[in-house]
């Protein structure tokens, strides 16, 4: 079953653009009944054509919140320029790649996440 989130894109620390992986927040998902973790998934954009595809990370970003106070969903559209701020966005979970974790730092953490991508984006191609 996938899990699907809508939602409105707030404002986050915007340390996923310094680490080369630009990601637009959803708040108000302590809810959602999936695991915590990061997934393939596609994006639509209310307003805008088409659907994305991209990675996002399900949970309370340890690593870079290590109060772990509130649970987001955050998520990096493969092959996307632009600023999704204020926008309405549907984020389908459409597989999920492996758990949330902490990492030493944000070296550890931009080396795992070319890793994910390299599978999100390997699960979609399989997957066309």
């Amino acid at each position: 079953m996938e899990a699907k989130v809508k939602g409105v894109i707030g404002e986050g620390k915007a340390l996923g653009r310094r680490l080369g992986y630009p990601t637009a927040n959803v708040y108000g998902v302590e809810g959602l009944q999936a695991a915590d973790g990061v997934y393939a998934v596609i994006v639509r954009v209310a307003g805008r054509e088409g659907e994305f595809t991209g990675m996002a990370n399900l949970g309370y970003r340890p690593t870079v919140d290590r109060a772990g106070r509130r649970r987001i969903l955050e998520f990096h559209l493969f092959d996307f320029q632009g600023d999704l701020y204020g926008w309405e966005v549907e984020v389908t979970l459409h597989r999920y790649l492996r758990a949330e974790r902490v990492f030493a730092g944000t070296e550890e953490l931009k080396e795992q996440l070319s890793r994910d991508e390299m599978a999100a984006r390997g699960y979609f191609e399989r997957n066309k």
